[in-house]
């Protein structure tokens, strides 16, 4: 008997360390996904987002023929820092721009300095963007002038599903979080901000909402993919701000921690504070009441990946982090004397580009698992300032940290995270959450879904809550302290410090 066709949404995700596209149902389940991985790209930019967009039309090829889809819409999320530069006919003149892509950091300081502190009362708070279209026009101004519009890579995936002239690309609010001349409360470009920088606002795309039908699957994408040509495509949202709308965080007052390609923690507020030291930006959510507080470090996820091929590059990954978790449980608090820098590729939270990554107080007493044990340590120091920084500004303290990503999947960094933030972590399921929220955008447009601020918390009773240890939290005050010092102290003074914390193991 043939098998009956199941209605669906198509829900894609242009990741930093691959792509993923899975169905949901109307309901909002996601009833079957897949994914292709991919090395994150740290170097210069290259034309990937062709592979990219190969990678896309297979995922969904596969989907389609092997559960029987009857799909009735899509959307698309990804990674929120990096521009495709494209011309009228939508085509790419410049390539994905990364977001790890370090070569605009330069007028990303020059940006810093021009705005002050109207980069804090006005935007988001965290440029990463909007210095590469700036970089574009310096270094390649015949190419710059070429281009129609600078839109992320999810917005250049959307586009070649639809067939969409550049006049016409489009992104959510979300998606302005990463650019630098956008206005935090409201949806729109800052012109002020944009011609001082000496760009062109009609140089960025459209802001809409995330429920907004952005054009239609073109007669080729069906081809090549199987989904019904016609079928509308919305605009969606940024890959946090989907992930946060999956897991359920729909109201003020949850905090969420992504252990992912870049690390960072999220909480949601109402309202837009400006936070002067840096220490926090912005991220717009789907909804337009209701916004995440954030702190990030750009890429440490990668730094473990990193380790890995410094350590034992032939050996499989899965097994090296396993065998490192084993042996770094037994190396106390602190890693004794030992602290990791994670900013491979610079500080974004406060802005200090030119800060890289390294370990400090190294001896010939340390081993691969005090390396490896320092390296989460590190990320857990960054998350308690920015959770004193959101204290300051919201007055608030989370009972229960969630936490979602790869390394939510990581034991021994769970319960780091509970010791250093002396709070409670909850690991919830996180693979999908960023395809359930992307779909969640696609059933709303259509009005399959009319109350996401009803959507739940997602939680899993079968995985492990994670309680702080105070013994283990009382040793690891002197290192957060000396972590959030590190700024106001020479080099010298770290290390002392680091030798007495030695000394005490």
């Amino acid at each position: 008997m043939m098998e009956s066709m199941k209605h669906a949404v198509l829900a894609v995700d242009v990741g930093t360390s691959g792509v993923k596209a899975g169905a949901a149902d109307l309901q909002g389940n996601i009833i079957a996904s897949r994914r292709l991985d991919a090395p994150a790209q740290t170097g210069t930019a290259g034309r990937c987002e062709e592979a990219v967009y190969d990678s896309v039309k297979k995922l969904i090829r596969e989907l389609v023929d092997e559960h029987s889809l009857c799909v009735e819409a899509a959307a698309v999320s990804g990674q929120m820092g990096g521009v495709v530069g494209i011309d009228r006919d939508f085509n790419s003149l410049t390539g994905f721009d990364a977001g790890l892509d370090t070569r605009a950091e330069g007028l990303n300081l020059q940006l810093h300095d021009l705005l002050g502190p109207r980069l804090h009362k006005s935007t988001c708070g965290s440029p990463r963007n909007t210095p590469k279209i700036m970089w574009w026009k310096e270094q390649h101004p015949e190419i710059y002038r070429r281009v129609h519009k600078f839109i992320p890579l999810n917005s250049y995936i959307m586009g070649r599903m639809t067939s969409l002239k550049a006049e016409d690309a489009v992104i959510d609010r979300s998606l302005t979080a990463f650019y630098g001349n956008e206005e935090a409360v409201g949806m729109r470009w800052s012109r002020e901000i944009t011609e001082s920088l000496g760009l062109e606002t009609d140089k960025f795309p459209r802001i809409a909402s995330p429920f907004e039908k952005a054009g239609c699957v073109s007669g080729e994408f069906s081809r090549d993919t199987g989904i019904p040509a016609g079928i509308p495509v919305f605009v969606g949202t940024g890959d946090q701000s989907a992930g946060m709308l999956g897991a359920g965080v729909t109201r003020e007052g949850i905090t969420m921690e992504v252990s992912g390609s870049t690390t960072l923690l999220l909480s949601s507020v109402q309202d837009h504070v400006p936070d002067y030291s840096g220490r926090c930006m912005y991220i717009p959510s789907v909804f337009p009441d209701l916004l995440y507080a954030c702190s990030y470090v750009n890429g440490a996820g990668i730094d473990l990946a990193w380790f890995h091929r410094m350590i034992a590059p032939d050996e499989p990954e899965q097994d090296f982090f396993s065998r490192m978790a084993e042996l770094a449980a037994s190396v106390p608090p602190g890693s004794c004397g030992l602290m990791f820098i994670p900013y491979f590729g610079g500080r974004h939270c406060p802005f200090q580009p030119n800060l890289r990554g390294g370990w400090l107080g190294i001896s010939w007493d340390h081993s691969h698992e005090h390396l490896y044990r320092s390296i989460l340590e590190s990320v857990c120091y960054t998350h308690a300032e920015g959770l004193r920084a959101m204290n300051e500004m919201f007055h608030t303290v989370p009972d229960v940290l969630f936490t979602c990503g790869g390394g939510s999947q990581n034991s021994l960094w769970n319960q780091i995270k509970a010791d250093v933030l002396n709070t409670a972590v909850q690991p919830v399921s996180s693979y999908l959450n960023t395809l359930r929220g992307i779909a969640l955008t696609a059933l709303h447009g259509l009005g399959e879904i009319s109350d996401l601020r009803s959507t739940p918390l997602v939680l899993d009773e079968s995985l492990k809550r994670y309680y702080p240890d105070m013994q283990s939290h009382q040793a690891y005050q002197p290192y957060d302290q000396l972590f959030s010092a590190m700024d106001d102290m020479r080099l010298e003074a770290v290390q002392n410090t680091l030798s007495r914390l030695r000394e005490m193991k």
